[in-house]
């Protein structure tokens, strides 16, 4: 893999080269994949997710990497997609709530990944008397720690007597004018997208309104199946076009 990433086709790739950032993508994809199954495994996370927040990675190791800090480019890119892949995990086990120990945090992992194995041999979420069977442990130690492992509730979650518990914060809306300058940012967005999209291929308008346009975007798995293609492949085609339309941005920005 150390001989995989040249200096030259990294070179080219920063001058969005899109023959070098193809390259580049599929010579780390394997790379990507392997950090992603560690991950998941150790956080108990979904390795599609943290396959694309890998990928996302490679391509910003590729973005920063200078050839003149004297750093092999195979270090330099695993970083990013570590730091990367492990944001996502993180992000998604909640840490704001959980353990912050070491100690702590190996405990709600594990706890974390005997839930997602019992689900996956009975098919049901199991209860903290199953948890406690299969952990050995009592059951009131585990019905603590999955109280913990519980996520922020969300502030348009309904209090008892109905109304949301944002209701109940004080209003920090933005003023006049801000909204005014925000609904001109939107206008201008949605603006540059309409534009955007009419460059791309078929394919790609079908990836980028399904992963990138909607508010409730598509599973990677599920749009490959649609179109004929990989997860994989979706996930090389998405970060495609967000760099495309990352370019295009700063273009209109000059």
């Amino acid at each position: 893999m150390n001989k995989k990433f040249q200096v030259e086709t990294i070179l080219k790739a920063q001058q969005n080269d899109k023959a070098a950032r193809d390259l580049v993508c599929r010579q780390g994809a394997g790379l990507v994949h392997k950090i992603a199954h560690k991950v998941s495994r150790a956080y108990g996370q979904d390795q599609r997710d943290l396959a694309q927040a890998g990928f996302l990675g490679l391509l910003q190791g590729v973005d920063k990497f200078d050839e003149n800090r004297g750093v092999m480019p195979s270090t330099f890119i695993i970083f990013w997609i570590k730091a990367e892949v492990l944001k996502q995990a993180r992000h998604g086990a909640s840490l704001v709530k959980g353990p912050q120990s070491n100690g702590a945090q190996k405990a709600h992992y594990h706890l974390r990944r005997t839930a997602a194995k019992l689900q996956a041999l009975t098919g049901q979420a199991p209860d903290s008397v199953d948890m406690a069977k299969a952990l050995n442990l009592p059951v009131h130690v585990v019905e603590a720690q999955r109280l913990v492992m519980q996520p922020v509730a969300s502030l348009s979650a309904a209090s008892p007597d109905g109304a949301s518990l944002g209701d109940t914060l004080a209003d920090e809306g933005p003023t006049p004018e801000q909204s005014a300058v925000q609904a001109q940012a939107r206008s201008w967005t949605v603006e540059i997208m309409k534009t955007f999209r009419l460059d791309l291929s078929e394919k790609e308008t079908a990836i980028f309104d399904a992963r990138i346009a909607s508010s409730d975007p598509i599973p990677g798995r599920v749009l490959g199946d649609q179109l004929g293609m990989t997860r994989q492949g979706v996930s090389q085609y998405e970060i495609k076009i967000r760099a495309k339309l990352e370019k295009r941005i700063k273009n209109v920005l000059k």
